[in-house]
């Protein structure tokens, strides 16, 4: 997902913002970070093994000033 990240990024899509985003949730355990849409835009969207580790990423981009939406995809066959 980073490297895909990178590839889009050598192309022109991505901008400070989103490499700064995206700089925070890996640098914080994301298993994986990367623009999404179009480019140029605002969002990106990381990937992480856990919710604490959802969590401590989200605040920490919050604390930065920016929005984030937290999503669980799947379900626990617990």
């Amino acid at each position: 997902m980073t490297a895909h990240h990178h590839i889009l990024r050598d192309l022109h899509f991505s901008h400070e913002r989103l490499e700064f985003l995206i700089h925070i949730a890996n640098l914080h355990g994301s298993l994986g970070a990367k623009l999404t849409g179009g480019g140029r835009g605002g969002y990106m969207v990381a990937l992480t093994a856990n919710p604490r580790q959802q969590k401590i990423i989200a605040r920490v981009i919050e604390n930065e000033g920016f929005k984030t939406l937290r999503v669980v995809i799947g379900t626990s066959s617990t």
